[in-house]
This record gives structure tokens, C-alpha cells and sequence, in this order.
């Protein structure tokens, strides 16, 4: 199963004053260690996982100087489900950036942890030092498609691009994060081998060259793809490679993240797209930790299909199942 561990970056804001004299300004201000807490929850998986780190303070204006790791050993941590408790275990995986950390990225998990739809669930740290961090989150429920506004089969008739669509959450201020993908089989000395390559909404001509555009989080309910994107994403497949035949397209899958309220607070608040679920504390230093700084908060996953036409798939060289000729 695959694991996700959530980033935590903490970014000091600088300090604009006009008409002061450069030797009376310091963006500096008095140190206080804070403490930030990461936890997203996710309803598809029963592996949850937290960062607890520190802030820290540098001789100089630049945080990149400190090459001491600030995360936080040791603690205490806790999920509460309903009646259910979790408790979760350290654990550390190899850092792949090494330039700033030389030691592991150290985490905490906690398995076959059960989420529920529309039910509280809250999380308690207890530092080494006695300090406690606590958040809670109402896990959301997936949402549903929507038949009606999308589409049954790619290409539309009579459109240049294609609708997917999902029946919105009762709140309106909620945040959903579509994500598209193509499924296709290669045929490797025979055998074949499943892949995934992601789909853009669209390509943008920069310096000459297309540049693909990828969803992003947003607070309508509908996602629009150019069929432009499809085109040059299926083309791509099997760019370089004249043996069309040895690639079977499957469809298109639709993903449909459902924020809680506070991910989708985050996200109206910093306006900042998350890369690999990683969570970033910039200038708005968005938290709803009491105790500390971080983020606690859920989402849902939904998917669906959008069938690829036979002809359509055929007309890129491809074939649309295995063993056909």
C-alpha cells in the first residue's frame, strides 16, 4: 500500500516598512519555538500519517542556514474515532533530499484505523516536554457523479471538449481536487504491463514549446478537459516508438478529492496548490491546531470512468483491448 507523508515547510514572512532607514530595520522579531502539527486524513486508506516538528532560529536572515532537523521524537500521539483509539508509532524513511537534512524524514503512522463519513474524529500530541497540540476534523463524504453533466464517451459530439461533472457537497464554501489519468496496457516482449500517464485539462503554448496544464483545487463541481489535451496526452504514449500495436488504451479516470472544512480553509486562505499532498505554512500561517501551528484535516477520494471511443483510440494506431490484431 502505497504511503503518503505530508511535508511541512515553515517560511518566514518578510517585513516591508517604507521609509526606514536600512540600519533602525530588522525582519526579524523576538524567537519563540512554535510547534507544527501535520495530519491528513484520508477515507481510502487505513494507514494515517502525522509530522510534529519545531520551529527554529538562525544567526543570520536565512532560514535554509539551519541544518539541524527540526522534527520531534518521541511524542505522543493519538486518534480518536468515534469510540476508537489509535496510537501511533514512529517511524522514518530515507530522506531523498539530503542537501539540507542529512538524517531520515521521521514520521508517525497508525494502521487499520477505520474513518467514517460525517463523524468527528480528533488528534491529541503530548510533546516530550509536556506541551500538548489538539485538532479535530469531520471526515467528508465522497461525492457522487454526476450522469447527467458528464460525459458517457470521448469524443463528445459536436464539442472540442469534454465535462466531468459530481453532485457538490451541501456546503458551498467546500474545496474538491480533480485529477485525470489514462489507463493503457504496453505490450513488453509480449507480456502485457499496466501503466497510468496523467491528463491535463489542457496545453498552453509557453517559449515556444506546449506546456500541459493540470487541475487544480476548486470550489465548483464541474472540471472542463480540452480534447486537445487528450489528443496530445494519448500521442504522447507512445511518442518515439513506431510499434503503435503494443498499446491497448483503456478510458480516462476521473479523481475527486472532497475536502474537509478545514483543508478547503487552507486552500481559500493561502491560495496555494498542494504537490504530492504536501502542506506548505507560508505568509497566512494558516493553522487550526490549538496549542501550535499545522493543519489537521480529512478528504474523500472518488473515481470514475469516462469511456475512450474504439475509433477514436484506433485512429492513434492503438488498439482498444487485448488480443485484438
Amino acid at each position: 500500500m502505497k504511503k503518503i507523508l505530508f511535508g511541512i515547510l515553515l517560511c518566514s514572512s518578510a517585513l516591508v516598512v517604507t521609509g526606514c532607514r536600512e540600519d533602525s530595520f530588522s525582519p526579524k522579531g523576538e524567537y519563540k519555538e512554535k510547534y507544527v502539527l501535520t495530519c491528513i486524513l484520508r477515507s481510502d486508506t487505513t494507514v494515517q500519517t502525522a509530522i510534529l516538528s519545531r520551529s527554529y532560529n538562525v544567526p543570520g536572515y536565512d532560514p535554509l542556514e539551519n541544518r539541524t532537523d527540526p522534527a520531534i521524537e518521541n511524542a505522543d500521539i493519538r486518534l480518536w474515532v468515534g469510540d476508537s483509539v489509535y496510537v501511533m508509532k514512529g517511524g522514518e524513511v530515507p530522506r531523498g533530499d539530503t542537501s539540507r537534512y542529512n538524517s531520515p524524514l521521521k514520521y508517525y503512522y497508525a494502521s487499520n484505523v477505520k474513518l467514517y463519513s460525517f463523524r468527528e474524529t480528533e488528534i491529541l500530541a503530548v510533546l516530550p516536554n509536556g506541551r500538548k497540540l489538539h485538532a479535530r476534523t469531520i471526515v467528508p463524504k465522497p461525492v457522487s457523479l454526476d450522469i447527467s453533466g458528464t460525459e458517457e464517451i470521448i469524443p463528445p459530439s459536436g464539442r472540442d471538449y469534454v465535462v466531468a461533472s459530481w453532485l457538490p457537497n451541501s456546503d458551498p464554501r467546500t474545496f474538491y481536487y480533480p485529477s485525470f489519468s489514462i489507463s493503457y496496457f504496453r505490450l513488453e516482449n509480449g507480456i502485457p504491463v499496466r501503466y497510468v500517464k496523467k491528463l491535463p485539462v489542457k496545453y498552453v503554448l509557453s517559449g515556444g514549446k506546449y506546456v500541459p496544464v493540470y487541475a487544480s483545487p476548486t470550489n465548483e463541481s464541474a472540471c472542463i478537459i480540452e480534447m486537445d489535451a487528450i489528443r496530445r496526452t494519448l500521442q504522447e504514449i507512445s511518442a518515439g516508438d513506431p510499434e503503435k500495436r503494443n498499446y491497448v488504451i483503456l478510458s480516462v479516470t476521473a479523481a475527486i478529492m472532497t475536502m474537509d472544512e478545514n483543508l478547503s480553509a487552507y486552500y481559500s486562505a493561502s491560495k496555494i496548490l498542494d504537490n504530492g499532498y504536501s502542506v506548505k505554512l507560508d505568509q497566512t500561517d494558516f493553522t487550526n491546531i490549538e496549542g501550535g501551528l499545522g493543519i489537521f484535516a480529512s478528504f474523500a477520494n472518488t473515481r470514475f470512468s469516462i469511456r475512450l471511443d474504439k475509433d477514436y483510440i484506433k485512429s492513434f494506431g492503438y488498439k482498444t483491448r487485448l488480443g485484438d490484431e
